[in-house]
């Protein structure tokens, strides 16, 4: 039998914070994890962890300057903003015919992408630019009368789905090509390994342009750490009724413009949801709003798994700091609900909004009288390994005369009931 394999530590010493820049203000929980089965993992992001390489760490909510809140879309029922649509036109316009002017469609993306100042002097060449998309329409509106197989997805109000957008983008006489490459990071496929260093050096790039940081800190042994290894145990499964299997584990996928490497989604495939890990991506492209497309082409991922497994159906964007503008971005992809820390349920990030705007860390689910039975721990039934071998915490403590019921009731508080009865916590 197959286990996760994790060790606890517990300490809570506070430290730097790199989204308010507080001293010592910094309080979470970690673990090592050994390794990660993905139905073990799922639990954990569901109670409100996260890992970075193989540490995985939950923030301690009521103490920590940034209260970090889970965050993920409903990619089943998602809708397109005005802003996220300008963004995919914006990509379309670029691949089509080479555009690079970003004020007619600008977009705000974690606040890394600025938009416009002032009057716009390319106005002309947006309005030539409709022209163009409007053509482009009626030519696949041509398409889609002749092949019905390829008649594109549209939500009941007639808008433009997700899929359509994509779809237009890719045309084979388009200039520009655009390819998506999945590629498992974990253990690292051949093709994983034959980009490894075109795709390191893009991440140097990505480092110090965007974030400052110098060669050094980027180095071939870092990125691994942080964005290769991972304790994810890679898995097929099968799906019912079909000959088709999925995937989980973790990846990169990447983005390649004619043969050239630009940008890669590190993300993480679970049994109910696609996790954004990390994105980095060529800054001389920046002007195509590239955070905000790699999120839409996950969303697309999501809905794509969905078909082949119904309970696949989220886009899970890490943390939401309600204080941080960088992060406003991830509110924007509706649906999307927020983790409350006390119950460990899924709330509207409209209706949390108000709470949050009145105090930083707030209780999201509004039944007062809601809690959560996942937290309720018999202790005995906890499982660790100890000398290698997997036994319940009653029988550790009885064998090795431990007394540590209080550490491990506290790990098991952390991660919930099922995953303290499912995952082995290593003890020394």
């Amino acid at each position: 039998m197959k286990y996760s394999i994790v060790e606890y530590m517990p300490k809570y010493e506070g430290y730097y914070c790199g989204y308010c820049k507080g001293n010592n203000t910094n309080h979470s929980t970690g673990m090592w994890a050994h390794c990660l089965l993905v139905n073990d993992y799922q639990e954990l992001i569901d109670r409100g962890w996260r890992r970075s390489g193989q540490y995985c760490y939950k923030p301690k909510m009521t103490v920590t300057c940034c209260p970090l809140y889970t965050i993920r879309c409903d990619a089943a029922n998602f809708k397109l903003s005005k802003s996220q649509k300008k963004v995919l036109k914006r990509i379309s316009k670029f691949l089509r015919d080479g555009s690079r002017s970003s004020r007619c469609d600008s977009e705000e993306k974690g606040g890394l992408d600025s938009p416009g100042v002032g009057m716009d002097s390319s106005k002309p060449q947006c309005k030539k630019a409709k022209l163009i998309r409007l053509e482009k329409r009626l030519m696949k509106l041509k398409q889609i009368q002749a092949s019905k197989d390829d008649e594109p997805i549209r939500h009941s109000s007639g808008e433009k789905s997700l899929e359509e957008f994509i779809r237009e983008s890719a045309n084979e006489n388009f200039p520009n090509q655009l390819e998506l490459k999945l590629v498992r990071c974990s253990p690292q496929s051949v093709e994983f390994t034959e980009t490894f260093d075109v795709s390191h050096s893009l991440y140097q790039k990505y480092q110090a342009k965007i974030h400052n940081d110098s060669p050094m800190k980027c180095s071939k042994e870092q990125f691994k750490r942080f964005l290769v290894h991972s304790p994810l145990r890679a898995e097929e499964r099968s799906v019912e009724g079909t000959d088709d299997t999925i995937g989980y584990g973790s990846f990169h996928q990447q983005y390649w413009l004619n043969g050239k490497l630009i940008a890669v989604g590190v993300i993480d495939i679970l049994p109910k949801c696609v996790s954004s890990v990390y994105f980095y991506y060529d800054p001389d492209y920046a002007f195509l709003s590239l955070g905000t497309y790699s999120s839409l082409r996950e969303i697309e991922m999501v809905r794509s798994l969905t078909n082949l497994d119904p309970e696949l159906q989220y886009y899970y964007m890490g943390f939401y700091i309600h204080s941080c503008p960088k992060m406003r971005y991830k509110a924007k992809f509706l649906p999307s609900f927020l983790l409350c820390p006390e119950t460990y349920t899924w709330n509207s990030v409209e209706k949390s909004k108000p709470k949050l705007d009145v105090s930083k860390y707030a209780r999201l689910n509004e039944d007062i009288r809601a809690e959560n039975d996942n937290t309720i721990i018999n202790l005995g039934d906890v499982l660790v390994l100890w000398r290698n071998v997997a036994m319940t915490q009653e029988t550790y403590k009885h064998k090795s005369r431990a007394n540590d019921d209080s550490q491990v009731m506290e790990y098991a508080q952390r991660v919930g009931r099922r995953a303290a009865e499912s995952m082995l916590l290593y003890r020394p």
